[in-house]
């Protein structure tokens, strides 16, 4: 009586909570850094989905996972939220600390259910569903849409490599289904599911993708070979088989294939551009660490540390480290890699212990084996990506997680083991109120920073288009809203009362520019404690003293060499801050020091556009002041090359 009422209570629920997980997975999956106006949604709706989940235990109790594959994913989990500790850019580690949580908390949401097994099956399938449908989007834009998405299909992923990331996912489970299927028409379904995944795959040209596939794939088709108690699939098996070879040729495109299917694997996956630069990039971050080995800079903090380590030859964004375990030591320190594989061999021995129980079937064992190669294909993935810090990304594998652990759970009989607790009394209210902290907490902060990024836009476009005080207004509301490590709301004060220098300067006495000066100091000061090593904060100090030199300080012009040496020597790709210094040399008719400072810079990747453009015509410019007619002539033929390579034109 008890289960039937609380079954009917689970598939009311469903109707709720099926609608606020896909919402949240459809908002994170657009996700592609911390100005993404659809991260509070997503993290909203996943925060209301927990609740949902998480409720009927304070009537029933919960019962709590007492094994190592759950110990260590908390532990990992508890070390993340440590890391907020001792973050440098507390903002951003704030942000991707709950983006991080995903993982660990959503998995303990579906261990902890109400009829767990039964509430983590719906919600997985709904989520491979959606699997399936950016499958086919992958190809709608690949067949139809190519000249506006192509020719690497992957929207609305960040990237490609992403995309591939969720697909491979999804497929292992697909192959599962399609073995097990013995039913006429569910072997099409599942056959006609399996190939909308893999050509997905297949069109977003991620060689690291297939790849990865193709390993899961093989572990996973032992299983079915060896363990079939059915005999050899051979007919399903020349199928996938097929499907591996004939995908690639989809849509007739030259390209697909040349990526995908070369004559050798060394052509395949060594001589690649991209992979000499994740070369260059480990060796990189390997310097990171080595000054930050304990605990790291802080969570996500990889982007402003790591020009002061990155080598000439590197042309990554430098975003990302694009190895997750890789970038989680240098930005939490070597505990938090030393936790992941912990989880992970967790994970591999838990699997290894539940296929060989006795009695398990094949259904059984592929339910164990499926998801766990859905996950070993993203995970390892990761070690040439990002994934473990894409939301989109997050999501989907912790369900999957929870699927595969449940399962095991199953088949070892160990949840006879888990410890139950039921608060009541004093106990359930301390409980209910530590909840409810939690989660208007978490959802009132990003809601706060989603709300003061999108101003902070908005206070550009009104500046770009004169409108000062609508775009002062619009500054001074995001001070208000903006969780207090907001370091933006400081550093556009600063521009605003900078930019009022640069254009009534000439206008104003000096006791007008002193109390700007010293406005602006003090929110460059407000915003540097927040992010130390900003160095476009550097800069702005550096373009102020230039700016009051002679006014309100007599060394004015040396304090903004010594800034925009420093911004140069952490980050060499500074183009801005080398042309501003190599500007302020030449007004001082230093022309040789301002062409080595630019020439100094010429062997670093410079950012494509305005201001590559700007700094050839800068060093044109001052190569004809010497006289050099012939590298004049040079440099302005680049300039003019590469402009129309980026669609400008040079005046």
């Amino acid at each position: 009586m008890i289960m039937q009422t609380i079954k009917k209570y689970l598939v009311w629920l469903w109707l709720v909570s099926v609608p606020l997980l896909l919402t949240g997975f459809a908002c994170s999956v657009f996700f592609v850094g911390t100005d993404s106006p659809l991260l509070a949604p997503a993290i909203i709706s996943l925060l209301a989905f927990a609740a949902l989940s998480l409720f009927p235990g304070l009537k029933n109790g919960w019962a709590i996972p007492r094994s190592y594959t759950f110990l260590f994913v908390m532990l990992f989990w508890f070390w993340l939220l440590a890391s907020l500790f001792w973050s440098t850019v507390p903002y951003v580690s704030t942000i991707f600390t709950i983006i991080l949580s995903i993982l660990p908390a959503l998995f303990a949401v579906f261990v902890l259910a109400q009829n767990a097994q039964e509430w983590t099956r719906i919600h997985v399938l709904a989520l491979w569903l959606a699997m399936v449908a950016f499958a086919v989007w992958a190809l709608v834009q690949f067949l139809f849409l190519f000249d506006q998405y192509g020719p690497r299909i992957h929207h609305p992923f960040l990237d490609p490599n992403s995309m591939a990331g969720l697909l491979n996912l999804g497929i292992a489970p697909a192959i599962g289904i399609f073995m097990l299927a013995k039913n006429r028409w569910k072997m099409i379904a599942s056959a006609a599911v399996l190939s909308i995944l893999y050509a997905g795959l297949v069109v977003t040209q991620s060689r690291a993708g297939f790849f990865s596939c193709s390993i899961a794939s093989v572990i996973l088709l032992a299983f079915c070979i060896f363990r079939n108690p059915d005999g050899f699939p051979w007919k399903k098996l020349l199928f996938i088989l097929a499907l591996a070879v004939l995908v690639p040729l989809i849509g007739n495109s030259q390209e697909t294939l040349e990526n995908l299917v070369r004559p050798t694997i060394q052509e395949t996956f060594m001589e690649t551009r991209s992979l000499e630069d994740r070369f260059y990039l480990w060796e990189s971050t390997a310097k990171m660490i080595k000054d930050h080995f304990w605990l790291g800079t802080g969570l996500a903090t990889f982007y402003f540390y790591y020009p002061h380590y990155r080598l000439p030859l590197d042309r990554s964004d430098g975003f990302f480290a694009h190895m997750d375990p890789l970038q989680f030591w240098a930005e939490t320190g070597v505990m938090t890699p030393l936790l992941f594989y912990s989880v992970l061999v967790c994970i591999l021995l838990r699997t290894i212990k539940a296929v060989r129980a006795p009695g398990i079937d094949m259904r059984g064992r592929l339910e164990i084996v499926a998801p766990f190669c859905g996950m070993l294909a993203l995970t390892g993935h990761a070690h040439l990506n990002y994934h473990l810090y894409m939301p989109g990304m997050l999501l989907p594998l912790a369900a999957m997680l929870a699927y595969w652990y449940l399962a095991t759970e199953k088949v070892i009989g160990d949840f006879s083991t888990r410890i139950f607790w039921k608060p009541e009394g004093v106990m359930k209210k301390i409980t209910i109120a530590a909840m409810g902290i939690v989660i208007f907490f978490t959802a009132g902060w990003i809601i706060r920073a989603s709300a003061a990024t999108h101003m902070i836009g908005q206070v550009q476009k009104e500046a770009a288009a004169n409108h000062r005080e609508k775009s002062e207004r619009l500054l001074s509301l995001s001070g208000i809203i903006a969780p207090g490590s907001f370091n933006r709301y400081y550093e556009y004060e600063a521009r605003t009362r900078l930019a009022s220098l640069w254009n009534k300067s000439g206008g104003m006495n000096q006791e007008q520019v002193k109390k700007i000066y010293e406005e602006t100091m003090y929110y460059l000061d407000e915003a540097e404690k927040r992010n130390p090593v900003f160095t476009t904060i550097w800069d702005l100090r550096a373009r102020l003293f230039y700016t009051v030199d002679g006014i309100v300080l007599d060394d004015g012009y040396e304090r903004a060499d010594i800034l925009l040496k420093k911004v140069i020597d952490w980050n060499p790709l500074a183009t801005e801050s080398r042309i501003a210094l190599a500007t302020m040399y030449k007004s001082r008719g230093d022309i040789q020091k301002a062409i080595y400072i630019l020439e100094s810079g010429a062997q670093w990747p410079r950012s494509k556009g305005r201001t590559d453009l700007s700094f050839l015509i800068t060093l044109a410019n001052l190569k004809l002041q010497t006289g050099d007619q012939v590298a004049y002539d040079a440099y302005m033929q680049e300039a003019q090359r590469r402009a129309q390579s980026y669609g400008m034109t040079i005046k």
